[in-house]
């Protein structure tokens, strides 16, 4: 197990860590029926945050537990302002909040065909008892959906409902809800194109939306009453397909 202060590795069901002293125990939440999100993230570039050779015996395990190993120093420090602000873990830190990347290689002597793996995120997910939402928060709950034809005018050219209908669920979608977490989808579907984050109303009244694991998705939005408008160097604009009650 993996200590909540210092994250280094203890023997399980140990009381109190043996490096730090803290208890391992994490501290009980604050009883409460509504929550809102956020969370940590790092991400690398292909090869920025090494490669690993999974043959010999080494496994995805003893990867995890090497990125750990030589980052925790790096990273307590910046959980700890979370929870310095009334965040609480979702899940410890530890070796299991990396993603990787898997590869296949070829030896160059004998062709024979092996695995690699390189890192892409470090993803630490929490949470705290839900404040109020602010004006432009509450605006943007529910969902939207482009406005954009995806089909470049076909859609306007066939007159069959059905046909339509089909055109229509293939429109990007987002949805956002009073926890502060979003979903995307994208018109594509590709392994699902479903992508999730988190959204918070800045300074200047508009939206920040983090995406947990595509940052360059990350985006300032402004919100009308019945619109949207994504992407300023690009912008794209959605539109309200319904809205839910923010309480």
């Amino acid at each position: 197990m993996y200590c909540i202060q210092c994250g280094k590795q203890n023997v399980d069901n140990a009381k109190f860590c043996a490096f730090c002293g803290t208890s391992t125990v994490p501290a009980e939440s604050p009883k409460t029926n509504e929550w809102e999100y956020d969370f940590y993230s790092r991400y690398w570039e292909l090869n920025e945050g090494g490669r690993w050779n999974l043959n010999y015996g080494f496994t995805e395990h003893d990867a995890r537990l090497d990125n750990w190993s030589s980052d925790q120093d790096s990273v307590m420090p910046n959980l700890q302002e979370y929870l310095d602000d009334g965040w609480v873990y979702v899940s410890p830190p530890g070796p299991n909040s990396y993603r990787f990347n898997y590869h296949t290689g070829y030896h160059e002597n004998s062709g024979g065909k092996y695995t690699w793996l390189s890192v892409s995120s470090f993803v630490v997910d929490f949470r705290r008892p839900a404040r109020p939402l602010k004006s432009n928060e509450k605006k943007l709950l529910g969902s939207w959906q482009e406005t954009v034809d995806p089909n470049n005018g076909l859609w306007n050219k066939v007159g069959n409902v059905v046909f339509s209908q089909r055109l229509n669920v293939e429109k990007a979608t987002l949805e956002f809800r009073k926890d502060h977490t979003f979903s995307f989808q994208d018109r594509t579907k590709r392994g699902n194109g479903l992508q999730h984050g988190v959204f918070y109303e800045n300074e200047n009244g508009l939206i920040d939306i983090n995406y947990k694991y595509i940052p360059d998705f990350d985006t300032t939005i402004k919100v009308g009453s019945e619109k949207i408008i994504l992407n300023y160097n690009r912008p794209e604009e959605y539109e309200r397909v319904n809205s839910i009650a923010h309480g």
